[in-house]
């Protein structure tokens, strides 16, 4: 093989599969952060009463709101770069078949 002048894209496809990986676990990291904070939450929740619980209501709903968009953005760069990565190989094999 020829050197590479940076002239063409090399896709690695086995290293882009073990870094999607990475980001799922990643992604299944930060579900179970989630789930663990609400159960903190809801720990607490039978300790404050009044405006103390009102408090801390609003800030668990805070919380919450934030991790939910975390983990959306999280999930749709993962679904995004899998699609990606599937058009690349799809692209590859095409264009591998007309040699």
């Amino acid at each position: 093989m020829g050197s590479f002048d940076g002239s063409t894209i090399k896709y690695d496809f086995n290293s882009n599969h073990q870094f999607l990986d990475t980001l799922d676990s990643g992604l299944n990291d930060a579900l179970a952060l989630q789930a663990e904070v609400n159960n903190v939450f809801k720990i607490l929740y039978s300790v404050y009463e009044g405006d103390g619980a009102l408090a801390l209501q609003a800030a668990h709903q805070n919380i919450a709101d934030l991790m939910d968009i975390a983990v959306s953005d999280m999930s749709d760069v993962n679904r995004r770069a899998r699609e990606q990565q599937e058009t690349m190989a799809a692209m590859d094999r095409a264009n591998a078949a007309e040699f």
